[in-house]
């Protein structure tokens, strides 16, 4: 992935495409956030914080109104997790990550299509 975010870094930097350092950077810090999510790392929280940053940029230039402040609910979700990450809650339990049990596989394998469903209608 590194490879890759660096390759649209510098073909932007270079104007060898269409997409500017904003989207790429987004782009970037997207990927950066989820595989330091997977690893458990801290530094998922600060990196997935400058990727609302960006992509709040980016749709306020493409006057994409709607998606510009999703960014600044996601900043605050993001900001209240890395602060209950860091100091906890009043309770201060360990949460274990866990993987997804099979009756939640069904449930979720039943619930999807239907709630796919009842959207489109």
């Amino acid at each position: 992935m590194l490879g890759v975010s660096a390759a649209m870094i510098a073909a932007s930097w270079f104007h060898w495409w269409t997409l500017g350092m904003t989207e790429v950077l987004g782009f970037a810090t997207g990927g950066a956030c989820v595989w330091l999510v997977v690893r458990e790392h801290l530094w998922n929280w600060p990196v997935g914080l400058a990727n609302n940053v960006l992509f709040f940029v980016l749709f306020l230039h493409s006057r994409l109104f709607a998606d510009m402040w999703l960014q600044v609910v996601y900043f605050a979700l993001g900001v209240y997790g890395w602060w209950h990450w860091c100091f906890g809650g009043a309770q201060r339990s360990t949460l274990s990550i866990s993987r997804t049990r099979p009756i939640e596989w069904t449930g979720l394998l039943l619930v999807i299509p239907l709630a796919t469903w009842g959207l489109r209608v």
